[in-house]
């Protein structure tokens, strides 16, 4: 969620943000100001010991590509599962924590019984440490077919992860293709599975997106960021206010 001040809090995306609030006429654009939500990137990517890996049985070389989000349409997990299909690579194991819907989790158990799949992909449900779970993945994926401005994706980059995500909204404003991370069409598994095998047979390029992520992370979505955003506009308001006081 970012922060839209007026004196109006909208989640979504930066431009999502501002045309909300300017198609509603609730301020003129040169009144909209967007601070989005910062992290704290100290948190993040301290490697530790290996739980998932030893509690899900997976092998020393497994490779581990994480997703984070609760099972709804919009992740659009098909399309990852899909995309396993397609890669057709058991070294690859797939690990998406989340709240779990029961219809949902009997289509797309279906879909991986029939893609032969299941050995790779490996939905365990709420983890409730964000920092711990992403620092024992190689990769990140977002797959989603709709999506605001996307924290896993920011604390994905904190924790120094290679990151693919789709073109779904608030991850393109997040990621710079090919800079910062590979951004992929919506509901294309070939995409998506390209751009796996692509960081998979490349670690140097996978290593350098996932430092220049780390730096556009931490330069503009940490809370260190964020607070400065807030005091900045604060002062501007306050001494607006105080030279208004005093004209009078």
């Amino acid at each position: 969620m970012d922060h839209a001040l007026g004196c109006r809090q909208v989640s979504g995306s930066q431009s999502g943000s501002r045309q909300y609030i300017e198609s509603r006429g609730l301020f003129p654009a040169k009144a909209i100001n967007v601070i989005y939500n910062g992290i704290d990137p100290s948190r993040y990517g301290v490697k530790l010991k290996e739980n998932l890996r030893s509690d899900l049985k997976l092998p020393a070389d497994a490779v581990l590509i994480g997703s984070l989000g609760n099972i709804r349409p919009a992740k659009s997990y098909e399309t990852l599962i899909s995309a396993v299909a397609h890669l057709n690579d058991p070294k690859l194991h797939f690990i998406i924590a989340g709240h779990q819907k029961k219809d949902l989790m009997e289509k797309l158990s279906d879909q991986m019984t029939q893609l032969k799949v299941t050995g790779q992909i490996h939905f365990i449900g709420f983890y409730n440490n964000t920092p711990e779970f992403l620092a024992q993945m190689d990769l990140f994926v977002l797959s989603s077919s709709s999506e605001g401005f996307s924290i896993a994706t920011i604390e994905a980059m904190a924790s120094h992860l290679p990151v693919i995500a789709t073109r779904c909204g608030g991850p393109e404003e997040i990621l710079e293709h090919n800079v910062t991370g590979i951004l992929i069409p919506v509901n294309s598994p070939v995409e998506l599975a390209n751009s796996i095998q692509f960081m998979v047979d490349n670690p140097n390029e996978a290593l350098g997106l996932a430092e220049a992520g780390h730096k556009h992370m931490s330069n503009t979505f940490s809370l260190t960021v964020m607070l400065n955003a807030y005091r900045a506009l604060y002062a501007q308001l306050l001494n607006v206010t105080v030279h208004g006081i005093e004209s009078k």
